[in-house]
């Protein structure tokens, strides 16, 4: 029988011994909880508090925890296992720990999992199995997890997922797939997951995102598709998503924003497209997202341009983050004219050499971000984007590329530089007004002269053309026949013939005048045996030997009589069809008969 005293010993020992704390460790009984990290341990510790609520032992160098110590921890609601070397645990091994609400053991090795592992957790709500090894879940698994609010498989290995794997889950808020290998999401997969908030499917290699697939998460707020390789979604791939307040689409392959999708999400609030190959920000292409307040488009190397109203229909954006974009030189005046409500605009490090005055009223925005931009200071814009910028509450201040002399300069000296250079420039402007005055009064002068000059010759070239066009000899534009039939239809050689003709005549000297006959000839046209000469030569008014007096038809131009010289032949005259003829003369022609010289009839 053992002593009195011995058992007083004992009663007073064993609870000190089990109860004592590991070195390195920290132990408080009031909460009943031990935090022993980065202790080499190697495993959990048996004599600790056996009313524990919160074990955490993280990089502890544990292997495999052993079921019969867990089972002394009945009472644990809180277990830490993270960043071990734990590779496997026993079937049963949690199967005491009905109290259990929080499961970690990420960072460790483990690889595959008993479907029963977790059957006896009926009270566990946030299970943490990120950063192992495992290939496959178990279809069940999951299965008796009813309580479950909060789960995290992300940087493991899965290549695929059973579609019932999540089934009877209808109280999860949260789901963290990120960072596996899967290709392809089930349409069912996601199908019990009713009460669903937050989704990520980062870092994995999905292509497309098939339709109805999110058709069950109409509670969900944030979807998280970076990373992967998504080059289209189909038609309703976003139904259901009605209250969805993020969405990252980040570091995929889109070459277009995929505006058919804003509306089912039209109650988006921040959104993401950084790191995908558009070249363009189209027109309306957020046209459907009314709601949203923070827009994000980083490193996209492909983007050249942001079009005219790319922006539309942003009325509650508030945050604008477009950085990284190199090949990004200008953004549409009117691209964000409609972002009333914009407080925060950051445009660093893109490629912008320009700033377009009026692109938009910074005066509103609290902060402003152009920094490690090519800036060309044009001193055009420059003062005035110095003065939008130094009113806010800019993290750094834009720096001058160019020109040569200002390459390095923040917008403050640029803007000095600009000033000088202005008054530099207006006082020599000041030395130069004499000589520009002279300039530009001999300019003046050199202009009166050329345009007097000018007026004069161009008058005399009209009075000249006036004499000339006065003074011409008209001739009758019908057939003349002289001497054998020979035609004369130039005034020139009609003259050269009177010459020679008034040569041979006994008169006395007579003055020549040439004249076209009178169209027509009605006289005569109705005698068609009737010739008369085609030429009509006026003798001075001391010529008496002309026998017959023909001025009545002389040209309207000849002055004096007419007299027909013996020396021309007469010819048969056909007067052009197309001139109307004049009025018959008064008196009648005497018939041809009477012509004579000198009382010889010709």
């Amino acid at each position: 029988m053992p002593q009195p005293g011995l058992l007083l010993w004992l009663f007073l020992v064993i609870p000190v011994v089990l109860a004592s704390c590991p070195p390195g460790c920290t132990c408080h009984d009031d909460n009943k909880d031990v935090v022993c990290s980065n202790v080499n341990l190697g495993s959990i510790p048996m004599f600790l508090n056996p009313e524990l609520k919160r074990l955490l032992l993280i990089d502890c160098s544990i292997t495999e925890p052993d079921a019969m110590t867990l089972r002394i921890y009945e009472d644990l609601e809180e277990l830490d296992l993270s960043g071990n070397n734990i590779s496997r645990l026993e079937n049963e091994a949690l199967d005491q720990l009905q109290n259990l609400r929080i499961l970690r053991l990420n960072r460790n090795r483990l690889t595959d999992l008993d479907q029963t592992l977790f059957a006896r957790l009926i009270k566990l709500e946030t299970l943490d199995l990120s950063q192992n090894f495992i290939k496959a879940v178990p279809s069940q698994l999951l299965v008796r997890l009813q309580s479950l609010r909060h789960l995290n498989l992300s940087r493991n290995s899965l290549l695929d997922l059973d579609s019932m794997v999540f089934a009877g889950l209808d109280h999860v808020r949260s789901l963290d797939l990120s960072f596996n290998k899967l290709q392809k999401i089930s349409p069912s997969l996601f199908l019990d997951l009713a009460q669903l908030e937050t989704l990520d499917l980062g870092h994995n290699q999905f292509e497309k995102i098939s339709y109805g697939v999110f058709s069950s998460q109409s509670q969900l707020l944030s979807l998280e598709l970076p990373w992967n390789k998504l080059r289209n979604m189909e038609m309703g791939a976003f139904t259901g998503l009605r209250k969805l307040r993020s969405l990252d689409l980040s570091s995929n392959k889109l070459t277009a924003a995929p505006r058919e999708q804003w509306p089912y999400v039209a109650a988006l609030e921040e959104l993401s497209i950084s790191d995908n190959p558009m070249n363009a920000l189209d027109s309306l292409d957020f046209l459907e997202l009314s709601a949203l307040r923070s827009l994000t488009a980083t490193h996209m190397n492909d983007l050249v341009r942001i079009n005219d109203d790319s922006f539309h229909g942003l009325c509650a954006l508030e945050k604008l983050t477009i950085t990284g974009c190199r090949q990004l030189h200008l953004i549409s005046p009117t691209a964000i004219s409609n972002c009333s409500r914009l407080r925060i605009l950051n445009l660093s490090g893109n490629g912008i050499s320009s700033w377009m005055v009026g692109t938009l009223d910074l005066s509103r925005l609290a902060v402003v971000d152009l920094s490690d931009n090519p800036w060309f200071c044009n001193c055009s814009w420059t003062p005035t984007l110095r003065n939008l910028i130094s009113s806010h509450n800019s993290p750094n201040m834009a720096r001058c590329d160019g020109p040569e002399q200002m390459a390095g300069l923040g917008l403050d000296k640029a803007v000095l530089g600009c000033q000088n250079t202005l008054l530099t420039l207006a006082r020599q402007n000041l030395n130069n007004l004499p000589v520009l005055g002279l300039l530009v009064g001999s300019l003046l002068l050199v202009t009166i002269l050329v345009v007097t000059v000018s007026l004069k010759l161009l008058c005399c070239t009209k009075k000249e053309k006036n004499v000339q066009k006065n003074g011409r000899m008209p001739l009758y534009g019908g057939s003349s026949s002289f001497s054998g039939s020979i035609i004369y239809d130039k005034p020139e050689s009609i003259s050269d013939l009177m010459d020679n003709t008034i040569g041979n005549m006994n008169t006395g000297t007579c003055q020549r005048y040439v004249s076209a006959l009178p169209q027509g000839r009605p006289d005569l046209m109705n005698y068609p045996a009737t010739d008369y000469y085609s030429s009509l030569v006026l003798l001075p008014n001391n010529c008496h030997n002309c026998a017959y007096n023909t001025s009545n038809y002389a040209s309207p131009y000849a002055t004096n009589a007419a007299c027909f010289p013996h020396s021309l032949s007469r010819s048969r005259l056909r007067p052009p069809s197309f001139i109307a003829p004049p009025p018959p003369p008064s008196c009648p022609p005497p018939p041809l008969s009477s012509y004579h010289r000198n009382g010889v009839p010709l």
